[in-house]
């Protein structure tokens, strides 16, 4: 049966998420099991699933995207404390000493 496979699989991602350390691998391994329970649910038909399973994927998403624009502002400083003027710009600009 598909719908089980799916919800297998769905399962398999979420539970796998919470053995994850690293915050970004998390939500990315989170964000893929919580649409398959999204694509579970639309196939069962059942409003509950994919009300909560939207909202996972929608939370995951934007914590995901300011994850990964965090960690590039991180690789410019880095790269940028070389030039003392502009790092003091980006320490100021997002907060960062």
């Amino acid at each position: 049966n598909l719908l089980e496979v799916i919800g297998w699989i769905a399962t398999t991602f979420v539970i796998s998420s919470f053995l994850i350390n690293d915050m970004l691998r998390l939500r990315a391994v989170n964000l893929i099991g919580a649409f398959c329970w999204l694509i579970y649910g639309v196939l069962a038909a059942a409003p509950s699933i994919i009300f909560l399973n939207v909202v996972i994927v929608c939370i995951q998403s934007i914590k995901l995207w300011s994850l990964i624009k965090k960690k590039k502002v991180k690789r410019c400083l880095v790269l940028c404390k070389k030039n003392k003027k502009m790092y003091l710009h980006f320490a100021t600009y997002y907060n960062y000493s």
